[in-house]
């Protein structure tokens, strides 16, 4: 059975989603709800599939994984960078969108 729980690490909520199967997933929702950590197991021992997990020092990202919403990627529109074109009009936006900059709260687990 899956369990939800939650910690304190270097002063950021995280919570942790465990698969009752060994592996885990944490997800830091004032972070931009990125996930800052991945564990498996491997011959029956514990490994962290992500460089810097839980490390949330000044490094934009730090081997964390960050929501990609609404774009994923670098954007361009008239040969200029982090812009992008709808109906017509050019908007910019930072790579990778606006979700990852953004403070997300937990609600539910499920």
């Amino acid at each position: 059975m899956s369990s939800v729980k939650q910690t304190r690490i270097q002063g950021v909520d995280v919570f942790r989603i465990c698969s009752g199967q060994g592996m885990s997933a944490s997800v830091a929702p004032s972070l931009g709800a990125c996930c800052c950590s991945i564990v498996v197991r491997v011959k029956g021992q514990p490994v962290e599939l992500l460089h810097g997990a839980n490390d949330f020092s000044d490094m934009p990202m730090n081997g964390r994984i960050p929501v990609l919403f609404p774009a994923c990627g670098r954007l361009f529109a008239d040969g200029a960078a982090n812009r992008y074109r709808h109906r017509g009009v050019v908007y910019a936006m930072d790579r990778h969108g606006f979700a990852k900059d953004r403070a997300w709260r937990f609600v539910a687990a499920g």
